[in-house]
């Protein structure tokens, strides 16, 4: 008999090992195989947490892998040959992502396989190929991370066994295969050893500041086996191929307008009985950030603090790319994601912001997203050096961008001798920035429903 902690009640059937979980499978419908798959690939998923090192990119194949597998387990009917293709990838980059030497692992390999050999039926054998070739090149990612995950992995193996045998008690005595993949993964809830794996990879999210929340909340709501709508349960999966190859920032925060659509006020409005997140972009100049590091520091991390404490039901965050990049990201198209989800731009305006194509071209991003939303009248300059005595050495376009900052009424100065300011005096100068910025959170939030 399986050795289960005290309270726990043996399944109907058992199954001890992927010896015999590969047997009995063989015997059932590929929709078993595909929804044991994906509940296999979650009930594995915290170990990611020792492949953050890896970059944020990797994190979000393995929630994409199995967000997509388990998306064709529980949705049969809607699996046309774009979720069914993407699900074969999904379920072997998912068992690849988990590639540890124990039988837990073996376990997630081998039902992985099996659900992607359901999956490929619906798509074409090129495509396949591909898919194969790509979970290669995740596996070798995941190759040396294998050590940590696997001893968490090998103390929760009762549980794995335990759980997954009830799955097949379940499918003996009549359950459709769509509706046990959407049980709770755990007979007793998360074993401790992952449970402790699963909150420092949350927290490890949550800091990133990538609208990883759409993630968390995905996996959570599988952990209990709480379905939501079917709408937004497919959004995950229905993002376009081009996307997923930007990065984590940009997927996100796409998904994020897909299933909250209105918690950003200037795109589709703020209900009353929401609590929106506002967010801002923090443009800056690195090397004024090496020369005054204590106002980067003001004008980012303290001003966000200043902002948010004036807020009643609601949030606001400032992004800072030094702080917010991770290993592994793509720089420009992690800056991009969080420009496209930004409700404020701020400037920290010197010489070298001016000077620089990039800083500029961040600037002119945002301008076109406050286009498109039909908005504006959201940027704050804030004026951390003089640029009056090198005017006449700026170029045509720099003449320009600086007119179009100076026309903007929301204009703050920072001191020359800032470094020596008093507490009480940088406490002043910052709220002094904080308050135009409630007031365009006020209307942001007054913005009309669409």
């Amino acid at each position: 008999m399986l050795s289960l902690p005290n309270g726990w009640e043996a399944p109907l059937a058992e199954i001890k090992n992927s010896d015999q979980l590969r047997a009995w499978l063989r015997t059932r419908p590929h929709g078993v195989s595909v929804a044991f798959a994906a509940r296999v690939a979650l009930r594995a998923l915290p170990v990611v947490q020792t492949a953050e090192r890896a970059g944020w990119g990797f994190v979000l194949t393995v929630f994409r892998a199995t967000a997509v597998s388990w998306t064709a387990a529980k949705y049969p009917a809607q699996t046309t040959d774009t979720i069914a293709a993407a699900a074969a990838a999904a379920a072997s980059n998912a068992a690849e992502s988990f590639a540890y030497p124990d039988e837990y692992a073996t376990a997630a390999y081998d039902d992985a396989v099996a659900g992607a050999n359901a999956a490929n039926a619906a798509s074409d054998a090129a495509r396949a190929a591909d898919h194969a070739a790509n979970a290669a090149s995740e596996a070798a990612n995941a190759a040396d991370l294998s050590a940590a995950a696997a001893r968490i992995i090998l103390v929760t193996s009762a549980a794995l066994w335990s759980a997954i045998s009830k799955d097949v008690t379940r499918v003996e005595e009549g359950a459709a295969a769509a509706d046990i993949a959407g049980l709770p993964l755990w007979l007793r809830g998360q074993p401790d050893q992952l449970q402790a794996s699963w909150l420092a990879l949350k927290a490890s999210l949550v800091a990133a500041k990538l609208d990883w929340k759409v993630w968390i909340d995905w996996y959570e709501d599988r952990l209990e086996g709480r379905v939501r709508e079917e709408e937004r349960e497919l959004a995950y999966v229905r993002i376009e191929e081009g996307l997923w190859k930007k990065g984590p920032a940009i997927v996100n925060a796409e998904i994020k307008r897909r299933i909250e659509p209105r918690v950003s006020a200037p795109r589709t409005g703020v209900s009353g009985s929401r609590r929106p997140v506002f967010k801002g972009f923090f443009s800056y100049n690195h090397r004024d950030a090496e020369v005054d590091p204590h106002i980067v520091e003001a004008f980012s991390s303290e001003l966000e603090k200043r902002v948010d404490a004036k807020l009643v039901n609601a949030r606001f965050e400032i992004w800072r790319d030094k702080e917010k990049l991770q290993v592994g990201d793509y720089w420009d198209q992690t800056i991009e994601g969080a420009i496209d989800s930004s409700d404020i731009f701020i400037v920290l305006l010197t010489p070298k912001w001016i000077s620089s194509d990039y800083c500029r071209k961040e600037f002119e991003a945002f301008e076109k997203i406050e286009a498109a939303r039909n908005s504006g009248g959201y940027v704050i300059p804030i004026y951390a050096r003089d640029i009056k005595g090198q005017e006449k050495y700026l170029e045509a376009e720099q003449k320009e961008l600086l007119a179009r900052l100076m026309r903007i009424q929301n204009q703050q100065v920072i001191p020359k001798q800032f470094a020596r300011l008093s507490d009480h005096e940088r406490i002043d100068l910052i709220e002094a920035v904080a308050d135009p910025i409630c007031d365009m959170l006020d209307r942001l939030r007054e913005w009309p429903e669409k």
